[in-house]
């Protein structure tokens, strides 16, 4: 390592740590696992408490039913279409076989990539089954909102399709990080679509404005939580578990 005298300071040419990472010089130089608890925690609460306060005041005092019933009664063709894709595609059939596919053929290139998107999308995407359990909330009702899909279960919150697409971006990120790409394209095209799919699950009337805005605090909080889980296993033996991975599934040549 070498330091030059700039400007009457010291400058070192060591590499700076990398965000979520100890300098060194507190005897750790690796990732800091609470911070991560801390924001997985607080994201899950938020979501919590956002359960509680929509289910103590009634969606026909909060707004989001005259916010159903508004769009239900202006619906255009090529949205319809466009909602009931996203509803398809994004539902509890399709959307696992989607992700089993893209996993495997990442998984001949790339194994920890893989096995992180697999891994993260599923975590973020099954997250959202707690509170479905815990707080059983009515979906809009279907001949009041005209919704594109009968959906009758009493789980509307959070919602399901809205996690998984947020739960994908994540899972997507990740991969890209631990496979030493950029991760910037994935969240330029991954947040819009996240989004779409938010949006359109309140324009179907399948969902109430509150379900699409607790699914990504549900989504994230958990794989953050397991990044966490993840940042708590001895460095020696993450290293170990990684190289193993990459040995076998280090990306093959063009």
């Amino acid at each position: 390592m070498k330091t030059t005298l700039t400007n009457g300071r010291h400058r070192s040419d060591a590499p700076r740590p990398a965000p979520g990472q100890t300098s060194g010089r507190d005897g750790g130089g690796g990732p800091i696992p609470w911070t991560w608890w801390i924001g997985g925690s607080v994201l899950l609460g938020a979501g919590l408490l956002l359960g509680i306060a929509l289910l103590r005041w009634g969606a026909p005092h909060t707004g989001e039913l005259a916010l159903d019933e508004y769009l239900g009664a202006r619906r255009v063709a090529a949205l319809d279409a466009i909602a009931v894709a996203f509803g398809v595609l994004l539902g509890p059939i399709v959307a696992p076989l989607v992700l089993l596919v893209a996993s495997l053929m990442v998984f001949r290139r790339h194994r920890p990539a893989a096995i992180t998107l697999f891994t993260v999308t599923v975590v973020g995407w099954l997250s959202v089954g707690v509170g479905k359990l815990i707080f059983h909330r009515a979906r809009p009702p279907f001949a009041l909102v005209h919704a594109l899909a009968f959906e009758g279960n009493a789980d509307s919150f959070p919602s399901g399709h809205t996690a998984f697409g947020f739960a994908l971006l994540f899972g997507v990120v990740l991969a890209l990080r631990v496979a030493r790409r950029r991760t910037w394209p994935a969240w330029v095209i991954g947040i819009p679509v996240a989004l779409g799919v938010a949006a359109s699950r309140v324009y179907a009337g399948v969902h109430y404005l509150g379900d699409v805005i607790a699914a990504p605090l549900f989504a994230a909080g958990a794989v953050a939580l397991l990044v966490a889980a993840w940042l708590t296993v001895p460095q020696a033996r993450r290293t170990a578990w990684a190289g193993r991975l990459f040995a076998a599934g280090h990306p093959r040549p063009s």
